[in-house]
């Protein structure tokens, strides 16, 4: 096999993996979306609430087995004891039935750009996985005037820069007098 025959094969694989809507994460879940939330809030009988998700008892009691469920149904439990069924209450239940829809959203090339960074920065940012500037180093979060300063630099400068910030020390004189004699490519 030629290197052009793998580099067509990882093209090909790459074309249709961008054209490729991938599956709802939460529907691969070991338990239906809600669920959970369903039985906590008692929305109907059991039997009722069984069938709104084509379950069978049977099914419905490996659920019940499975510990992530188990802890979800817990929660919701929980939190109508402590909540009741409060405006909060009633928008976290509206908030996890949209998740299908923005899942759908984000995955439909019809929804423009700005609408899909737009979900996905704010479910980055509902899920708590949001880095605060304490948790990120400084230079992360450097303005954009310093760090089009360093950009300008010449290389033999910004490379002493670099080492003064890592080594937290400022030379005593100019770069220029640092070196001695002409800079030889390197």
């Amino acid at each position: 096999m030629t290197a052009d025959t793998d580099d067509s094969a990882v093209l090909n694989a790459l074309a249709f993996s961008l054209n490729h809507v991938p599956d709802d994460p939460a529907s691969s879940a070991p338990y239906p979306r809600g669920f959970a939330l369903d039985l906590a809030l008692e929305t109907g009988s059991l039997k009722e609430i069984l069938e709104s998700y084509t379950l069978t008892p049977a099914q419905a009691q490996d659920i019940f087995a499975n510990p992530a469920f188990r802890q979800e149904y817990e929660a919701h439990k929980e939190s109508m004891q402590t909540e009741g069924w409060s405006f909060r209450r009633k928008c976290a239940a509206q908030a996890e039935a949209y998740l299908e829809l923005l899942w759908r959203m984000a995955q439909n090339d019809l929804t423009p750009a700005p609408v899909r960074a737009d979900i996905v920065k704010n479910t980055v940012k509902w899920a708590g996985l949001e880095s605060t500037r304490t948790d990120s180093p400084s230079f992360l979060t450097a303005p954009a005037e310093m760090l089009a300063q360093l950009q300008a630099l010449p290389d033999t400068e910004l490379e002493m820069r670099v080492l003064q910030i890592i080594s937290r020390k400022k030379p005593q004189a100019p770069v220029e007098k640092l070196i001695e004699g002409p800079l030889e490519p390197v």
